[in-house]
């Protein structure tokens, strides 16, 4: 198949062939946009680099929720005491969009806790039994 991305200088009939980016280039930077949009200014290059690391090997803090189709799946990711709802095209390896955050609702649907819970220290409601 004839894919326009690869071929440079002029085409077969002399005409200049552009250079598309790739889909992949598109997934990412819509992916950053949307963090931006829903979880604040501080998502950046690196918040997505970490969360994808998570995906990727399997962390403990990131939970995979559904298979949505044979290429994409959602997951909540927990990173810097924040829980991300993220869609993950695993033909690609990238994040595809963030959706908005988790309600309470939704939390307990899935059995998730919010990060920083899980440890007696930070999470005054939970006290260590003392022996």
């Amino acid at each position: 198949m004839w894919n326009r991305r690869h071929r440079q200088g002029k085409g077969q009939h002399g005409r200049k062939v552009l250079n598309l980016p790739k889909k992949t280039d598109y997934q990412i930077n819509h992916a950053i946009g949307r963090g931006r949009k829903r979880y604040g200014i501080h998502f950046t290059q690196a918040v997505y680099d970490a969360l994808v690391a998570k995906i990727q090997r399997s962390d403990r803090k990131a939970v995979k929720l559904w298979q949505e189709t044979y290429n994409r799946s959602h997951w909540a990711v927990g990173h810097d005491l924040l829980l991300y709802h993220v869609v993950y095209d695993h033909a690609r390896h990238v994040i595809c969009t963030l959706l908005p955050p988790f309600t309470e609702e939704q939390l307990t649907y899935h059995r998730l806790k919010p990060p920083g819970t899980d440890h007696p220290a930070r999470n005054p409601e939970k006290k260590a039994v003392e022996t």
